[in-house]
């Protein structure tokens, strides 16, 4: 399909925007991971989960626009015959699905000890029983 070639950079824009925004928010994880490794205050750990929550809706936005444009611009581009096309497809959607369960199991953990809920879960977690941290 031949597009006009200034309605294809706004959507290769608009392709890269994406990624940026889904940086952007899974920066915060990554921030919030390395800072929760050390953090032993039990308050304070529930901030900074809480915090990390508050970016997965819109990590998982920057997540689809990625897909959803990748889509839009491998038919505006006639790219489905090619093979990085595919294998950039697989990729993302692989690495997604094996990372964000890794991730989210200890993380949800943490969170039912504390009592709050995940990010897509409705009612919170009943809180356990502290346990006392290691150092």
């Amino acid at each position: 399909m031949a597009l006009d070639p200034v309605v294809y950079d706004w959507i290769v824009f608009v392709h890269i925007f994406g990624v940026f925004v889904f940086l952007i928010a899974h920066g915060v994880s990554s921030g919030v991971g390395f800072r929760l490794a050390k953090e032993r205050n039990r308050e304070r750990v529930a901030a900074l989960l809480e915090f990390s929550g508050s970016s997965y809706r819109v990590m998982i936005l920057g997540f689809w626009w990625i897909l959803i444009t990748g889509f839009v611009l491998g038919y505006a581009g006639d790219w489905w015959t090619m093979r990085w096309f595919w294998a950039a497809i697989v990729t993302l959607v692989v690495l997604a699905g094996l990372v964000t369960p890794l991730a989210a199991k200890p993380y949800n953990r943490v969170r039912a000890i504390v009592g709050l809920r995940a990010p897509l879960r409705r009612k919170p977690s009943q809180p356990r029983r502290p346990t006392p941290m290691r150092t």
